[in-house]
Order: structure tokens, then C-alpha cells, then sequence
């Protein structure tokens, strides 16, 4: 990944610089479908918050090892990825964090879809 530094572990309620582990690096070595390249190295997915929006994101796949790993997507990049090694830390990770996410990738899609039924375009600059 490009830009500034995006790849974290989180153990015992912190976020801490890292890098990917290696199932990851080695499935995403290639270009291509993330979900194909990750479920064919053997991570199972877990759950994608807002997946289907084209806006904001969270992709969540439990490594072969028992590992997760959370992806967190703009409408145009990823732009965290996050990688826990034991369920005490993903459940913490998940009630403080990917809680709070998703409630705001939820609101934002329930506004995009309210402004379509409403006629108005989302981009658009009131007069």
C-alpha cells in the first residue's frame, strides 16, 4: 500500500504499527478480487459492513490460522488494515470499533438512499 502507513496489529486494546502476516501478504501478492485471493489462501469471511454501498466499508475474514483480518475501505481505497491474533482482542476490537463504524456506514447509506428517493442528487449543490 501506498501513502502513509496503514497495516496494524491490535493486542490488549491498542493499535500498534505492523506488518501484514504472512497468509496475507503472500494471498494479496497478486492483483485481483480481494475476497477471491484471501478465501483461496484460506481465510473464511467473516462479515462485509456496506460492502454493497460502493461507499465506506469493513471486510472482516478469520485467517487459516484462527487470525482476523478487518479491512476498512473508503468509496475509492483501502485505507486500514487491521490484524488480531486471538479472540479476546477481535471481540474487544469488534464491540470498539467495528461497532461504531458500522453505525456510521449505516447512517450514511440510509441518508445516500433517502436523498435517491427524494429526487436529489448527492453531490448536488442546493441553489
Amino acid at each position: 500500500m501506498t501513502g502513509l502507513h496503514s497495516d496494524y496489529r491490535f493486542s490488549e486494546g491498542r493499535w500498534i504499527k505492523a506488518e501484514a502476516p504472512d497468509w496475507f501478504a503472500k494471498a494479496l501478492a497478486k492483483d485481483g478480487d480481494w475476497h477471491a485471493l484471501l478465501t483461496r489462501a484460506g481465510a473464511t469471511a467473516v462479515d462485509n459492513i456496506g460492502g454493497d454501498s460502493g461507499g465506506d466499508s469493513i471486510e472482516i475474514y478469520e485467517g487459516p490460522a484462527g487470525d482476523y483480518a478487518i479491512i476498512f475501505r473508503d468509496w475509492s481505497k483501502c485505507i486500514a488494515r487491521v490484524f488480531i491474533d486471538n479472540i479476546a482482542d477481535y471481540l474487544t476490537f469488534r464491540s470498539k470499533v467495528i461497532a461504531s463504524q458500522a453505525v456510521l456506514i449505516m447512517e450514511a447509506e440510509r441518508h445516500f438512499h433517502w436523498q435517491k428517493e427524494k429526487g436529489r442528487g448527492v453531490f448536488k449543490v442546493a441553489s
